[in-house]
């Protein structure tokens, strides 16, 4: 019996709703506590509460034989009371030239009750098949309205009422809770559909001519057994304003009849661990050759490796090392849980020899007939977690353009950002607090983002054996793939299935290592010298210009040392040596950002190779002064500082004589040259920016073009074998594009290598093994009707 009462949700008046569901009957309430007003008072709220308690049902046809009655609903042949489809209107002329006939659809037998083990059984008429709890006391069904804040289709915040439509919380372990029966829920019903001429007037109870008129008949049975829906939801409202005709969406939005929910379906825990067959042999066995070690790594171009820098070819990123693994089995034995077989969506046409023909719904005397145990389509393990729409992206229903047919639209995600980060997520940063949507799946569905809990946005659909990854904030499925999986079967799966003699299976292994460019950003001190033959001389960086008018005599004497700080960077290879959380690839090896000659010595410390993190290549603490500039910190890194001055006629404070006396006071200051002052090969002027003959340089040799018009901006580190490096080796089959890339360098192809010995494909011939649909998103779906 099914209990309803306004509450507030409070303990004292939940816990008085137990009551009303003790008995199947409603004339039989028992051990009921009374409710006084001083029980009521601090009640609030708006909503019902129901609790089906000791429920199943079962659609049949008419009795009014009440002994018979008591005796029925053990007997599946009685399942004919039905739910009719009738189509109503004429056809077009353009359906009736196409041959197109209505059809009428008969839904019989609809039946809901506890699980058992038969799943070729709609109906559970044992002493255990009633449903003793659906819910709790505090958790039970819920019929309640609430307002919600959440922004229109402008992206504007506005207050929205709905009503909600709740089934009883979910908590996965209730699956393994044999007690709670509400996650051990069986539905059935049959079905009969048929085409109809529509000269011919539909049979009234007449079983010698209940066919006439009628073809193309399609009987078919639906049995889903050990399942729950708890944790769906629907929402009823009317949606706010906002849309306009631009940008994809429509006024037709505005102010309408909205829908949104989540549609949970569940079998339980998936994963591989538990749901999967038992695979044993006599004898397992692998090998590998090279029985050590590797066969000799190779890249798509080059052996040896190289590429030089070309960053952008993917036969670039890539070098391979590849083995044969053999396995080798005797006598392999499959063999499946019962229980496990018993967990299964099944859809079936076949009845058995002998059948009844007729539909009931027409044929009075007819029966409800009976299937095949084992023909159909089959499910096992299956969990369907849909999210159909958000208060922010509902689901509309309009009329048609023609005015004659209807649409059902979930209506376009808007572009404005208060909307699309609500709904979108963001997969390189599980923990974004920006983007708030999130995947539905049988372990987790929404998220809580600094105490505000947001629904899922993403559905996931998955059919038998699955890995759920939930490192770090992770919530993902991924389809298992080992020689034990279950999932998907044209029949039901046996239950042992065994192949006998030996089987010998190779398979080429291939692993990787993966490289792609990153950039090294620093600061350099720039020592540069300043000419001027005579003259004026502007400064490179826009600073004081250098001015020899007044000098007579030795013009190679008419220069300024100087000195500037400037953001610099250059590319290498980066090789990757693990993948974080996220599956993104760390590019752990930092010999081609530290992969630049030159040591320096500040305050008796000896420093080499120590640019590791940007802005960090100065050696000491940066000092402010006029034409500087701020680093991403807001520190000052750039500029002339007064107390480096040195006064002289005609020439601009900064300037100095002497590199030696100018090197000593950077020293003293802690300041070093930048990596990019003294590159490989380089050393003594060229390192102080005391060599060249060109007139008003910048001494930067390696960043623009200047000193002798060269500029590389790479370092030399496109070996794969360098001593230092630390790049790891990965499974390819793991990597789609690694495994691409491999497949094109000629005729071996590389195989997926699966964890366990597998000689031979263990499993029944019609197992299809597990599928996973995980993280879907519609971000439009429009559905028109189309009259016949």
């Amino acid at each position: 019996m099914t209990t309803f009462h306004t509450v507030s949700f409070q303990k004292t008046v939940l816990a008085s709703l137990i009551g009303l569901c003790l008995s199947q009957s409603v004339f039989a309430l028992e051990n009921l506590e009374p409710l006084d007003d001083s029980a009521l008072a601090d009640t609030t709220g708006e909503g019902i509460a129901m609790l089906p308690e000791n429920f199943r049902m079962v659609f049949q046809g008419a009795n009014d034989n009440t002994t018979q009655q008591l005796t029925d609903y053990t007997n599946r042949a009685k399942d004919t009371g039905y739910i009719r489809y009738i189509p109503v209107g004429p056809l077009t002329p353009e359906a009736t030239a196409g041959g197109a006939q209505k059809a009428d659809i008969f839904l019989y037998g609809l039946a809901v009750s506890r699980a058992d083990s038969n799943i070729n059984n709609r109906y559970n008429s044992s002493s255990t098949g009633q449903i003793k709890s659906w819910g709790s006391a505090d958790n039970p069904w819920l019929l309640k309205v609430q307002s919600a804040t959440i922004p229109d289709f402008a992206g504007v915040d506005r207050s929205l009422s709905y009503l909600s439509y709740e089934a009883p919380t979910y908590d996965i372990a209730g699956f393994s809770d044999v007690n709670k029966d509400d996650y051990h829920l069986k539905l059935g019903l049959w079905a009969d559909i048929f085409m109809r001429n529509p000269t011919v007037a539909a049979p009234d109870n007449n079983p010698a001519g209940w066919g006439v008129g009628l073809s193309n008949r399609l009987r078919l049975q639906a049995i889903w057994n050990d399942f729950s829906i708890n944790g769906s939801s629907l929402n009823l409202f009317q949606t706010l304003g906002g849309a306009t005709n631009a940008g994809g969406l429509s006024t037709s939005y505005n102010n309408t009849l909205g829908l949104s929910g989540t549609l949970r379906f569940n079998s339980g825990n998936s994963d591989s661990s538990t749901l999967r067959a038992n695979v044993t042999a006599d004898s397992s066995s692998r090998t590998y050759n090279p029985t050590t070690g590797w066969n000799a790594a190779t890249t798509p171009t080059a052996p040896s490796g190289g590429c030089d820098n070309n960053f952008s070819s993917l036969d670039c990123q890539y070098r391979f090392r590849n083995r044969t693994v053999t396995d080798t089995q005797t006598n392999v034995r499959w063999s499946l849980d019962p229980a496990l077989a018993a967990k299964a969506l099944r859809f079936s046409t076949r009845g058995v020899t002998g059948e009844n023909a007729s539909t009931p719904a027409i044929d009075a005397a007819a029966t409800a007939p009976t299937f095949d145990a084992t023909e159909g389509l089959f499910f096992y393990g299956a969990n369907f977690n849909l999210t159909l729409g958000s208060l922010y992206q509902p689901l509309v229903i309009g009329v048609a353009d023609d005015n004659r047919n209807l649409t059902m639209e979930i209506t376009r995600i808007p572009n404005q950002a208060n909307v699309y980060q609500k709904i979108y997520t963001d997969y390189a940063n599980p923990t974004s607090t920006t983007y708030l949507g999130s995947t539905c799946n049988v372990y987790q569905c929404g998220r809580t983002v600094d105490g505000v809990f947001n629904p899922a946005t993403h559905s996931s659909i998955s059919v038998g054996s699955t890995i759920y990854d939930n490192t770090g904030s992770r919530s993902q499925l991924s389809a298992y793939q080992q020689a034990d999986a279950i999932g998907i079967s044209f029949g039901a799966l046996p239950a042992t299935y065994n192949q006998n003699g030996t089987f010998t299976k190779s398979y080429n292994e291939v692993q990787y290592q993966q490289r792609a460019v990153q950039t090294a950003s620093y600061v350099v001190t720039d020592r540069y010298r300043l000419y001027s033959l005579g003259g004026t001389q502007n400064d490179p960086y826009g600073l004081g210009r250098h001015d020899a008018s007044g000098i007579i005599g030795d013009a190679s004497s008419n220069y300024d040392f100087r000195w500037y700080n400037i953001a610099a960077a250059h590319n290498y290879w980066g090789y990757v040596t693990g993948y974080d959380v996220n599956g993104k690839p760390i590019f752990g090896d930092t010999a081609g950002r530290n992969l630049i000659a030159g040591t320096y010595t500040v305050n008796g410390v000896t420093l080499h190779d120590t640019c590791t993190t940007a802005y960090t290549c100065l050696g000491g603490v940066a000092v402010s002064g006029a034409g500087g500039y701020k680093d991403q910190n807001g520190n000052w890194v750039g500029g002339v500082h007064s107390t480096l001055t040195q006064e002289r006629t005609n020439d601009w404070t900064a300037g100095w004589r002497d590199s030696g006396a100018m090197n000593s006071a950077l020293t003293a200051l802690g300041f070093i040259a930048g990596i990019e002052d003294c590159w490989t090969g380089q050393s003594g002027t060229d390192c102080q920016g005391d060599g060249g003959p060109t007139e008003g340089v910048r001494g930067l040799s390696r960043i623009t073009d200047g000193y002798y018009n060269m500029s590389p901006t790479t370092a030399a580190n496109a070996s794969w074998t360098n001593t230092s490096r630390t790049a790891g080796w990965f499974n390819a089959s793991n990597d789609r594009t690694a495994t691409s890339v491999y497949n094109s360098m000629g005729t071996l192809k590389a195989d997926f290598v699966p964890t366990q010995t597998t000689a031979v494909n263990p499993s029944p011939l019609n197992n299809l093994g597990s599928a996973v649909i995980d993280g879907l998103l519609i971000q439009h779906m429009k559905l028109t009707t189309k009259g016949l």
